[in-house]
């Protein structure tokens, strides 16, 4: 697949546009606006799951007032955000994916290349032998290339490893990786060396920060999968993602388009935010905004 990134960036720039999840401000769609707008954010992800942005909802009006609305906070779509459920769970991957199919057909509408959502765990599932799952999936990447999206599968349920064998799998540019290392230390995996097997396919970015739980021991020494997380969020630079090694990395590879901060939990998100932004605009730079008549 070839084409640009309607936003200005190229898969494989040096330069990543910074983005916020705008559920990360915990108020209205408006409110969530006004906020990115203020904090001086250029760009912003929707979440078009379980808010008033769902796909069914987005008619054409509606996609054309959520665009007007953009603009007179001078902001652009960076990528959406979906995640409809695991892809695997028996008798249900043909009806998640369509969902999934809908969000990136909703994604061109808005003239955004990117949609980011989790998939469930690929740990333990034999996926390589699942006809149904494998047929559904490669029939929505082959859609995705004619139109130029990506999905970027979130990083998190499963070691890096597992996920790097599925992307190179399907060995698609419009299937790759949104790598969110919070999530690893979430779910007890080893951050370096998970992250080390992404960073060739990561062309989207979380930027979240947890701490480990006292006592909670890395994934491979936990036997089953694990029923409740192994650390807590807190604001980026408090805990223990390594930023220092994964943007420098992330930069070197030349694959990243977006890194979106994402504040899930705590009683000061927008104060929490913008000391986000300001970490990432260390390895990216301040972004100019967008001029609403351009």
């Amino acid at each position: 697949m070839t084409g640009g990134s309607p936003f200005g960036i190229e898969e494989g720039s040096r330069d990543a546009d910074i983005s916020v999840v705008l559920i990360s401000f915990a108020g209205t769609t408006d409110e969530n606006l006004a906020a990115a707008h203020e904090l001086g954010f250029r760009w912003v992800q929707l979440r078009n799951v379980g808010t008033d942005l769902t796909v069914d909802r987005m008619d054409e009006a509606r996609c054309e007032a959520l665009l007007t609305q953009l603009r007179s906070y001078r902001l652009s779509l960076s990528s959406l955000s979906g995640g409809y459920g695991s892809l695997l769970e028996t008798g249900k991957t043909s009806e998640r994916v369509e969902q999934e199919r809908g969000l990136t057909r909703l994604a061109r509408r808005l003239g955004c290349r990117y949609v980011t959502g989790h998939i469930g765990t690929l740990q333990d599932t034999g996926w390589h032998e699942d006809a149904s799952f494998l047929r559904c999936v490669g029939s929505w990447i082959e859609e995705m290339e004619r139109d130029d999206v990506v999905f970027a599968v979130e990083s998190g349920p499963e070691h890096g490893e597992t996920l790097r064998e599925l992307i190179d799998h399907f060995d698609s540019p419009s299937f790759r990786v949104n790598l969110d290392p919070a999530n690893f230390l979430f779910y007890g995996y080893d951050v370096p060396s998970s992250c080390e097997a992404l960073y060739d396919v990561s062309v989207h970015f979380h930027c979240k920060d947890a701490r480990r739980k006292r006592g909670s021991d890395l994934r491979s020494s936990v036997p089953g999968y694990p029923d409740a997380v192994h650390a807590e969020e807190v604001p980026a630079g408090a805990g223990e993602v390594p930023f220092a090694t994964i943007l420098p990395e992330l930069i070197t590879r030349r694959k990243l388009a977006v890194a979106a901060v994402e504040r899930e939990s705590g009683d000061n998100r927008r104060a929490d935010v913008r000391l986000a932004k300001l970490l990432l605009e260390q390895y990216f730079g301040a972004q100019e905004r967008m001029d609403p008549n351009g």
